[in-house]
């Protein structure tokens, strides 16, 4: 039982990018399975994708992530093709993924 739900959630975030490739748009129907999925979080990962708040960081040795306070928002953002690029030095990259900062 523990399987199914990844499995759900990772069939329905296909879904969502399929459809996004071919309408543009999130369907009525996979909003409500992303809320009967994750219930009231998939609204704040909603929003977060909304404000342009998801950065997917690169770095030229091929390193990539992404920063953003929710990681449902960072598979959405994916979905619909809707992050932040951001490249930045390898050693910037470093600092990113070891949390130093400055």
């Amino acid at each position: 039982m523990e399987l199914t739900l990844p499995s759900v959630a990772e069939e329905l975030l296909r879904e969502i990018k399929r459809n996004f490739q071919e309408t543009s748009q999130i369907s009525d129907e996979h909003l409500l399975g992303l809320k009967f999925i994750f219930g009231p979080t998939a609204l704040h990962a909603l929003d977060l994708v909304d404000q342009r708040s998801v950065t997917h960081v690169t770095s030229p040795s091929g390193r990539s992530t992404f920063q953003c306070k929710h990681i449902l928002a960072v598979y959405l953002s994916q979905a619909v093709r809707c992050c932040q690029d951001l490249s930045v030095s390898d050693k910037q990259m470093s600092e990113i993924l070891l949390a130093k900062e400055d």
